[in-house]
């Protein structure tokens, strides 16, 4: 199991699981500054968007957008076809005291998880 990252950013609480912090860029970055990646973007599209407003991250990586999305109170399908980081999206997930996670076998022949976040 990946450590949890807290991130304090906007009025939002949540944590992110960074399973390659020490050689990956972005992971490395959300670790050291304790914000999301991209957090000028997120916020324009929290703008952008409203209430009830459904979000699909594809290729979701480790979650950076969809937890943040969904921490802001959006409904979000995250999907990940690797495993490895899907399997972090997954622990971050099931941290969040404020959705709930659906797991079912996505037919792309690889069977993996789709994360569906509801604040």
């Amino acid at each position: 199991m990946t450590e949890l990252h807290r991130i304090l950013v906007d009025g939002l609480d949540y944590q992110i699981a960074l399973p390659h912090r020490e050689t990956d860029y972005i992971q490395g970055k959300i670790a050291r500054e304790g914000a999301p990646y991209e957090l000028t973007m997120l916020r324009a599209m929290a703008d952008r968007l409203s209430p009830g407003d459904l979000v699909l991250d594809i290729g979701a990586n480790i979650g950076n957008h969809s937890l943040y999305l969904a921490a802001a109170g959006f409904t979000v399908h995250a999907f990940e076809p690797n495993a490895s980081l899907c399997e972090a999206l997954n622990q971050s997930v099931l941290a969040l005291p404020f959705t709930h996670m659906l797991r079912r076998p996505v037919d792309t022949g690889r069977c993996h998880p789709i994360s569906s976040l509801k604040a």
